[in-house]
Formats: C-alpha cells, sequence, structure tokens
C-alpha cells in the first residue's frame, strides 16, 4: 500500500514578518537546517556550522533591494520558516524590461511545520513584493534530488521549468 502524505493544512496559526537584524541567529540557525537537509541529498554541501559568512553575505544581498522573510507561529516562538531573495541583473541578451529578476536563493520550513502552507505562503508573499517593486520574473531554484521542492515550485509557477541546469565534473 503506497504512502499518502496528509492533506496540507491551512497557515491560520502562522505568520509572516520581515526579518530584523536582531532576527540573526534565527535566520542562521534556519539555514543551517536547510544546509543540513541539502547535504543529506547532495555531496557538495559545506557542513552546516560553516555557512555563517555565506549568511551574511546573502542577508546583504537582500538588503539591496530583496528581502528575508521569517515564518513563525501566531502565538509567538521561534521562526519556523524562512526565505531569502534578492534581486539579479540579466544581460543584454534580455530585453531591458526583463533584465531585473527576483531571485529567491533559499527557502525553508522545519520539518514539523511543513504541509500548512508555510513555504507557498512565503513564496506568495515574495511574489507580491516583487510585483511592486516592477518585477516581471521570480526565480527560485531546487537540486535535483529534491522532488518535494520541485512539486512545490512547478506547482507555485503554474509552468515547467523555465531554466534547467546540468552539471558535471571536469
Amino acid at each position: 500500500r503506497p504512502h499518502r502524505r496528509p492533506p496540507e493544512t491551512p497557515m491560520t496559526d502562522f505568520r509572516l514578518r520581515d526579518a530584523a537584524p536582531e532576527d540573526r541567529p534565527a535566520v542562521i540557525a534556519l539555514f543551517r537546517a536547510l544546509q543540513a537537509f541539502e547535504a543529506a541529498i547532495e555531496p557538495n554541501r559545506a557542513p552546516p556550522e560553516t555557512t555563517e559568512p555565506h549568511v551574511d553575505a546573502l542577508l546583504a544581498w537582500a538588503a539591496a533591494g530583496g528581502l528575508v522573510l521569517l515564518a513563525e507561529p501566531a502565538a509567538g516562538g521561534a521562526p519556523v520558516g524562512l526565505l531569502i531573495a534578492g534581486i539579479a541583473e540579466e544581460g543584454p541578451y534580455v530585453l531591458p524590461e526583463n533584465r531585473r529578476v527576483g531571485v529567491v536563493s533559499d527557502l525553508y520550513v522545519a520539518p514539523a511545520h511543513r504541509r500548512r502552507g508555510l513555504a507557498r505562503a512565503l513564496l506568495a508573499e515574495a511574489e507580491v513584493r516583487f510585483r511592486t517593486a516592477g518585477l516581471r520574473r521570480i526565480e527560485i531554484t531546487a537540486l535535483a534530488a529534491n522532488p518535494a521542492a520541485r512539486a512545490l515550485y512547478e506547482a507555485w509557477s503554474g509552468a515547467g521549468p523555465h531554466h534547467v541546469t546540468y552539471a558535471k565534473a571536469p
């Protein structure tokens, strides 16, 4: 008998908010949890405890027009979801009006809080923010070995992949 996932429950007990400077420890903790998850399916990931400089670089990138969102229990408590996004500039091979792209670099929801719509809510909020900023496209990348993320992103986008990247060791 195949394993069936429980139906998604609504996000009524959670709220989204912008991360503040004092949230840096929570952002680092959530990013480390994401890194640990990815390290289990992608052997090129650095150990989670070494990623703090990368998180600081992401936070600086997001501060220049992007966003860092947290999902947390409405009743209070530690954040359980994280989205980090910034803006990338495409080159002259893209029409000028399409060159600024919102890029979600990292999206994570703690395992105990998944299937409640938190990831979709974080993506929807990023989409609204980037649309308001005049961007015409938002992108997110998933590891090929992460079918759950790929399914979520495909459902969220309403389309198939925009880019497909393949990698080979030389």
